[in-house]
């Protein structure tokens, strides 16, 4: 699985000619806009900063579009999506927590929370091996301290913030530890490489 950060809480995953999507910016939207071609996109959250689903239309391809809770079956990878609710400046919102299995390894993304996730909703997330936490300048949203223990409770075995301001990265990566590491700009995960692994945390360099 190669990764890679586009800013804000934009990801890229790709395997094989598989390549997914997360929360790519709206083109007007108040961050950087990266466009390709995805075969599935992810929007967590009904915001233009989240949701520029169209921008993942390129060279042909189309992506099967995923925007809630619920769960999906597409190209093989069955994806479920687990309400919570964000109480954002903006008003009431449903943020969704996605999780599934990609390249033999268990994914998740937060998107941006609010609260701490519940018992009922840890529990539908499950077991993961890779774990986006998304920081977010609202307000409201849990801070660096707050996320990385929402972290820790589900017990990744990899930790990769994103969404972050530049204040507080800083205070994330010092909270888990991982303030001396280095930022990778491309990311390539192996199943064999994450084996024995506990809430390793790898910063990602923006592209």
């Amino acid at each position: 699985m190669i990764i890679t950060y586009h800013g804000s809480q934009h990801i890229k995953l790709s395997v094989g000619d598989i390549t997914l999507g997360y929360n790519p910016v709206s083109k007007g939207a108040a961050g950087k806009v990266t466009k390709y071609g995805a075969t599935i996109a992810l929007s967590s959250l009904h915001d233009p900063l989240y949701n520029g689903l169209s921008e993942l239309t390129h060279g042909g391809k189309e992506p099967f579009v995923i925007k809630g809770p619920g769960e999906t079956e597409t190209q093989g990878i069955f994806i479920k999506g687990v309400l919570t609710e964000a109480k954002l400046k903006k008003g009431f919102k449903i943020n969704t927590v996605y999780s599934f299995i990609f390249d033999g390894m268990k994914v998740c993304f937060l998107g941006t929370l609010t609260q701490k996730l519940t018992g009922s909703e840890r529990e539908q997330i499950g077991d993961v091996d890779v774990l986006f936490v998304c920081g977010s300048d609202d307000e409201h949203s849990l801070n660096p301290f707050e996320l990385y223990n929402q972290a820790l409770v589900l017990e990744p075995k990899i930790i990769i913030p994103i969404g972050f301001n530049e204040k507080d990265l800083p205070l994330f990566l010092k909270e888990s530890g991982a303030d001396k590491r280095e930022y990778v700009e491309k990311l390539t995960i192996k199943k064999k490489d994450i084996e024995g692994k506990a809430g390793e945390v790898l910063p990602l360099m923006e592209i």
